[in-house]
């Protein structure tokens, strides 16, 4: 009986089989981590995508913020503009038509002598800017009274006869 050729034979194609069997393992390896690559490089792409987002949003909100910061310097300049020129008319009274200092809060003694009307006009002003009575009877010198008198009078003018 010849079994050396047969044997070899078979014994060839278990290890022709063996080595195809290690192509296609490593060729699904392969596949995988080219599926694998594929899923990263999305998912870097999208991640860049979002940095990149967020990069353009940040932008156009630090814009509009200095374009709101310019516009609030303007609108303050021109109420300083606007202050400076109260605080021109009210120290154009002559001091004789002041009266008494008082402190905030007290009471002025009546003299008969009516309040310049350019303190009435800043009085008037300064309650329209918004500030509360308290504080224009401590910046004009003037009691808050009187500064309460004017807010309600602007308020609720009197009816002429």
């Amino acid at each position: 009986m010849h079994t050396g050729p047969p044997t070899w034979t078979l014994i060839q194609i278990v290890i022709d089989c063996l080595l195809i069997l290690l192509i296609v393992f490593f060729l699904i390896v392969l596949l995988r981590e080219r599926k694998q690559r594929a899923f990263l490089r999305e998912w870097i792409l999208k991640q860049t995508r979002v940095f990149t987002d967020l990069v353009h949003t940040s932008d156009q909100k630090t814009e509009t913020l200095s374009q709101t910061v310019e516009e609030l310097i303007r609108r303050l300049r021109r109420e300083i503009s606007a202050a400076q020129k109260v605080l021109e008319t009210l120290e154009r009274v002559p001091e004789s038509q002041r009266g008494p200092s008082v402190t905030p809060g007290t009471r002025r003694p009546k003299t008969g002598v009516e309040r310049p009307p350019s303190e009435r006009e800043a009085i008037r002003y300064l309650l329209k800017k918004g500030m509360k009575p308290l504080e224009i009877s401590k910046q004009l010198n003037v009691p808050i009274g009187e500064v309460e008198l004017v807010s309600k009078l602007e308020s609720n003018p009197p009816e002429r006869l």
